[in-house]
């Protein structure tokens, strides 16, 4: 009863990926349908974000791993974090560390978000949530939040 919409990427790109990187045939595969179901339903329950499920199906295809997506996630001491008091001071700290991106942003290079939420993301190991960083960081980037230089007045 999954959307198929969000299966099928994952069977396309991921799996099929994986098989080609690899050189390895459909049958070569011993991840289940229900594995890549557990895959599915923790990202849509947002246990676990796209990094963590990359590295979740790495490991049930190249070491036969047959656990959930969630009782890998939990033995790996993978969480997601979600939480904006959690992760502002850490959108604070690039936000200082990056004034020439943040003048890129009030220049109207609305691309430049995407820097910030990659630089999060790579901070966090892939554990914090893309959407809650992506609205955090719109939120500190406003014309509030930065001085009349395009400097961060946080």
């Amino acid at each position: 009863n999954r959307n198929p919409s969000k299966v099928i990427p994952w069977i396309t790109s991921e799996l099929f990926g994986y098989l080609s990187f690899n050189n390895l045939k459909f049958s070569d595969l011993t991840v289940t349908a229900h594995q890549l179901g557990s895959i599915i339903d923790a990202l849509d329950a947002g246990t676990i974000t796209t990094p963590m499920a990359k590295e979740i199906l790495r490991q049930m295809v190249t070491v036969n791993d047959p656990r959930t997506a969630n009782k890998i996630a939990e033995e790996k001491g993978w969480s997601v974090i979600a939480r904006d008091d959690t992760l502002m001071p850490l959108c604070r700290s690039l936000i200082k560390a990056h004034p020439e991106e943040v003048q890129k942003f009030q220049h109207g290079n609305k691309r430049v978000l995407g820097f910030f939420v990659g630089q999060a993301m790579k901070a966090t190991k892939g554990q914090a949530k893309p959407q809650t960083l992506s609205k955090l960081f719109s939120s500190l980037l406003s014309a509030d939040c930065v001085d009349g230089t395009g400097s961060p007045r946080i």
